[in-house]
């Protein structure tokens, strides 16, 4: 687990597709860690 995903449950990041200029990916997996139950519980 990486330290941010310890810091800011939800904050996924495809880093893969960021570095290629895929937004549209980076997006979609951000907006998929924004509402996963970690996320949701740090929000609490």
């Amino acid at each position: 687990m990486s330290r941010l995903r310890r810091i800011f449950p939800g904050l996924w990041l495809d880093v893969a597709a960021l570095l290629q200029g895929n937004l549209t990916a980076v997006l979609a997996t951000l907006q998929t860690g924004l509402q996963s139950p970690e996320h949701a519980t740090f929000l609490k």
